[in-house]
């Protein structure tokens, strides 16, 4: 089985990225693969945001930020990215750690594949 880490450097709701690594994760899991982790790096740290308000009708990204947290999967946010964008860490989701580039470097250390979702 494979070992899987994200990185996400795309807000939500602009791309579809946000959506399909939750979709990713879900299939990963169902064939019996896991996650090492997932790390928001330059506009992707928005997608941590507690502060995102969803419209009706699209999908809750916040919410399946949420549910994967809650399944263990390790989250963070690059806190230097975060601060040139006005994301504090008390604006964090519950369970996002607030962290630098060496925990990204922990999370690719403990993977087999890295997926990365930029431009």
């Amino acid at each position: 089985m494979v070992k899987f880490a994200f990185l996400v450097c795309t807000v939500p709701y602009t791309f579809q990225n946000t959506d399909t690594l939750y979709d990713m994760i879900e299939a990963a899991y169902e064939l019996g693969h896991s996650v090492a982790g997932v790390f928001f790096f330059v506009d992707g740290v928005i997608n941590a945001s507690r502060k995102i308000k969803v419209a009706k009708g699209v999908p809750n990204l916040p919410e399946k930020l949420q549910k994967m947290v809650d399944k263990g999967i390790r989250v963070a946010v690059c806190s230097t990215c975060s601060e040139y964008r006005g994301l504090e860490e008390a604006d964090l989701a519950h369970g996002v750690d607030y962290a630098s580039l060496m925990t990204f470097g922990d999370i690719l250390s403990q993977a087999d594949k890295l997926i990365t979702f930029g431009l």
